[in-house]
């Protein structure tokens, strides 16, 4: 999927991974709102309030890809850090799952939201 008027070949050495302009570059070409649909048309959201939310687990997969270096935990609590810029209350009590809980939320999300997401 191009995203058009960023360059995804320039990455700041060191620093915050929020602070790369990647990060925003996807953010921009993939809304939230965007996510939230191919979730729903998937029939992947989840029933009740968790630490890991749909939304928040398909940042992570497509985090991964782009930070393929880092840490999964590491991708996550950066993920978090630039949510908690965006709506503090919200993100203040949050602390980083175990690593078998993100396996869990991978699972249960499943393919098929990426698959609609990319299409």
């Amino acid at each position: 999927m191009p995203l058009q008027g960023f360059s995804l070949h320039e990455e700041v050495s060191g620093g915050h991974l929020g602070e790369q302009p990647v990060l925003e570059a996807l953010r921009l070409g993939i809304p939230d709102e965007t996510i939230d649909a191919a979730i729903a048309a998937a029939d992947a959201q989840e029933v009740r309030v968790r630490l890991l939310p749909a939304r928040l687990v398909v940042a992570l997969v497509l985090a991964l890809g782009v930070w393929a270096r880092e840490g999964l935990v590491d991708v996550l609590k950066n993920l978090v850090d630039g949510l908690r810029e965006r709506e503090p209350e919200r993100w203040r009590a949050w602390h980083p799952p175990v690593k078998s809980a993100l396996s869990q939320a991978r699972r249960r999300l499943g393919p098929r939201p990426l698959l609609l997401l990319f299409r």
